[in-house]
């Protein structure tokens, strides 16, 4: 498990990434996942993100995603 606590440019460059659990690490900006184009899943639950632009263009690119705010 990768606790990122609120950084996630960590996963800028992880770009076979399926599954993203993020609950609960005082996250406000996720434009590093913007590009991870095979995510399936993306849990950003009980968190403070600011950018949910970002989240209607990860949600145009794969209608079959899961994001759990």
């Amino acid at each position: 498990m990768l606790n990122v606590a609120g950084n996630t440019s960590s996963l800028r460059n992880l770009e076979e990434l399926e599954v993203l659990e993020l609950d609960d690490n005082l996250i406000t900006d996720i434009s590093a996942i913007e590009n991870l184009s095979k995510l399936k899943e993306v849990n950003l639950e009980h968190n403070k993100v600011e950018q949910l632009k970002i989240l209607d263009s990860i949600k145009r690119r794969n209608k079959n995603i899961e994001i759990i705010l």
